[in-house]
């Protein structure tokens, strides 16, 4: 089996075992392709560091680090295991003591590291943090030490202010998921069902840190062609446009993610449909997700972005039938059944274009389930029945 073939298979077994987390998966394979960083937000509960600690179970020999950060976390805390105390004699006898930091098992040792509440940390830490994911490089008496770092995945609830300093710490973030709670109840079910099953899987795939460094370097072997830097160009300006800015720094880290992609799915060239995964690079605040979604997918997935749109239209119909009460409940409800079943059908006419046409269609068909259990919720509501 090919090494990347490996990863693909890797990326598979997460998603069986981490119910509805697959953007999280995608993007965390990107991450340490690229030996880039990426945070995950959203409410406390939802299995972030699972996913990290499963991830770096993965790597044979790969060295993991997790720490919750506080206002009082001190860069000691992350770096320092222990201090040691070293007693020196110079030639003419003059003795002195040296106090030597002893960093096993601790951050600067760590080839994936997870650091939860990431945007609590205080000034020093930050500091201390930016060297790190900068330049895999931590400082022991002013002397560099080269650090195996490949990403450092961050979990936070909130965002750091605009004034914080700790906003040059989330900028560093490339890659940026928004988790949410398993909302399919059938999902919900699975989940239990698998999580017993994990505590007795003995023989998951794992690739070994010298496989990952060779995917490394294959991943910028992939091309990219000039069509795509334009169409990327096309997307910034738009971007902008919107007020929503792309830094230089994020904008030069566009490329490996897109060459990582096309190899995660098994090309050797860089293709439109690779531009998807930037939705997850472009924006700073959620709330311009919908924005940047909207913006990308109209150059990388036309008609998935048509679905984002149909199922905007769902949540509305949901929710409107949702508010009707009383005497009104019954026609409201049998209006947004009428309504969702044609969503539905528009969806399957999406996923035969999508199919004729070789595009990739599963966040369509995962839109589409969406929309059939908005439908089965608000006919059980409003009508009392079950379909």
């Amino acid at each position: 089996m090919k090494t990347i073939e490996k990863l693909q298979k890797i990326a598979l077994e997460l998603k069986e075992q981490a119910i509805e987390m697959e953007p999280e998966i995608d993007m965390a394979m990107l991450a340490i392709l690229t030996g880039s960083h990426m945070v995950i937000l959203g409410p406390p509960g939802l299995a972030k560091s699972m996913v990290v600690r499963m991830i770096c179970a993965r790597l044979e020999g790969g060295k993991y680090f997790e720490y919750l950060l506080s206002k009082y976390t001190t860069d000691k805390d992350l770096f320092v295991a222990q201090t040691n105390i070293e007693e020196h004699v110079s030639e003419v006898g003059v003795k002195s003591i040296r106090f030597i930091p002893d960093t096993t098992g601790m951050l600067p040792e760590a080839h994936i590291a997870f650091l939860d509440e990431t945007f609590k940390a205080n000034s020093a830490t930050l500091n201390a943090l930016l060297t790190l994911v900068n330049e895999r490089k931590f400082h022991i008496q002013g002397r560099p030490v080269d650090c195996p770092l490949i990403s450092l995945f961050g979990a936070s609830n909130e965002l750091p202010d605009e004034e914080d300093s700790l906003g040059a710490l989330y900028d560093r973030f490339l890659i940026r998921v928004i988790a949410d709670r398993v909302k399919s109840r059938e999902n919900r079910i699975v989940m239990r069902q698998v999580s017993r099953a994990r505590r007795t899987n003995g023989h998951p795939t794992t690739i070994t840190l010298t496989e990952l460094a060779e995917l490394q370097k294959e991943v910028l072997q992939v091309e990219v062609p000039v069509s795509i830097d334009e169409q990327v160009e096309e997307i910034v300006e738009t971007l902008l446009s919107e007020g929503i800015i792309i830094s230089d720094r994020r904008d030069v880290w566009v490329d490996p993610i897109l060459q990582a992609n096309a190899l995660m799915e098994g090309r050797q060239v860089v293709n439109v449909t690779d531009l998807s995964v930037l939705r997850h690079c472009f924006w700073s605040d959620p709330k311009e997700i919908k924005t940047v979604e909207r913006i990308i997918l109209s150059v990388s997935n036309p008609m998935e972005n048509e679905a984002m749109e149909l199922l905007d239209q769902a949540e509305e119909i949901r929710a409107n039938a949702l508010k009707a009460e009383g005497n009104s409940a019954g026609a409201a409800g049998a209006e947004a059944n009428t309504k969702l079943k044609k969503l539905v059908a528009e969806m399957s006419q999406l996923i035969e274009s999508a199919k004729a046409q070789g595009v990739d269609f599963t966040r369509i068909f995962e839109a589409q389930k969406i929309i059939q259990g908005y439908n089965k919720e608000v006919v059980k509501t409003c009508l009392g029945i079950d379909i």
